[in-house]
């Protein structure tokens, strides 16, 4: 099958293309693995959607990550972020980089909305209905208040500038789950109680706004966080009467709860997967210390984080000597 893409700038459609996935399905029918069939399905779609007909030669992609697979840290958004990155240097949608010049993508420059916009289409391969949420991220960087509106509105992404630095307890239950799986769980709920679930979806719509004006504030004060920190466990128990939490997560919210050590709520699709923590400030490190013990015993692996990080970056030379002076963890 021949790469279809010779258009530059060419932007996708809103849904996947049937004929292109009719196309693909031959090729994808021999893997058992829904994480590798969907890891499968967005490379090879992405490819023949931004990829010349005429590309020269046979090519090798090689893809690492520092993500686990499935834990609700957006793996699978940043894998499509990089291969709509990539197809999209390919196929000349992306305009070079150099090592020499300032020439990165800023996070509304044309080039980043176009890995954004792709990005979601490779998102749709792995999970069929995603936010967008994830790859947003992925591609512009930082926090964003997103909002994703029917199916004939745009959605709304609202950069948050300035946004106050919070500390994060990161932890991984390393309980693999679907994505897709979930989302279908609570799409089934939905429609069989509209109007309940239609309540506990508008909650958590007004929650995301209250904590969007909350960290906006320059200086988020003792008050603030507190208001912070409660918002984040009303928004953890919404989504627990949805039913996608998980025993483990509960339980690494127990023990953050007996430790007051913060507020605990999963993350992601949960299922399993991840549960990130805001810290209280002035925790006692032998505090903190204790509750890491606690979780690793439990079979449980965490991690301090911050807030916010950098987006999408494309580094490119034709000068392969260049590569073999500098360690490849300098480049992202």
């Amino acid at each position: 099958m021949a790469p279809k893409s010779d258009t530059p700038h060419v932007l996708p459609p809103k849904n996947l293309d049937p004929e292109l996935i009719s196309d693909l399905g031959p090729l994808l029918s021999a893997i058992d693995s829904p994480l590798h069939y969907g890891a499968a399905y967005a490379f090879l779609y992405l490819f023949v959607s931004l990829c010349p007909r005429s590309t020269p030669g046979g090519l090798t992609f090689t893809m690492r990550s520092t993500l686990p697979i499935g834990a609700g840290l957006g793996s699978s958004a940043s894998m499509s972020v990089c291969l709509a990155s990539a197809f999209g240097y390919i196929g000349g949608h992306i305009k070079e980089a150099t090592f020499y010049r300032d020439s990165k993508i800023t996070n509304d420059s044309d080039e980043c909305n176009f890995i954004d916009k792709w990005s979601f289409m490779g998102e749709k391969c792995i999970h069929g209905n995603p936010s967008g949420i994830d790859n947003a991220v992925a591609s512009h960087g930082g926090a964003v208040m997103f909002q994703r509106r029917g199916n004939s509105l745009p959605s709304v992404r609202t950069a948050m500038r300035n946004l106050p630095p919070m500390n994060l307890l990161l932890t991984n239950t390393k309980t693999p789950r679907r994505t897709a799986t979930l989302v279908a769980n609570v799409s089934k709920l939905v429609a069989d109680y509209p109007k309940s679930t239609a309540h506990i979806l508008d909650a958590m719509e007004d929650i995301a706004r209250e904590a969007y004006n909350l960290m906006l504030r320059p200086f988020l004060n003792a008050n603030g966080k507190d208001e912070l920190l409660k918002l984040i466990r009303i928004n953890h128990g919404l989504l627990v009467s949805l039913g996608v939490s998980h025993p483990n997560l509960e339980r690494i919210k127990l023990n953050c709860d007996e430790l007051h050590v913060g507020e605990t709520k999963l993350t992601g699709a949960g299922g399993g997967g991840c549960a990130i923590t805001l810290l209280r400030d002035g925790i006692k490190p032998e505090v903190l210390t204790e509750l890491e013990n606690r979780l690793e015993k439990l079979g449980f692996e965490s991690f301090k984080a911050t807030l916010g990080g950098k987006g999408v970056g494309l580094l490119t030379t034709n000068d392969s000597a260049l590569f073999k002076k500098h360690d490849g963890e300098e480049f992202y």
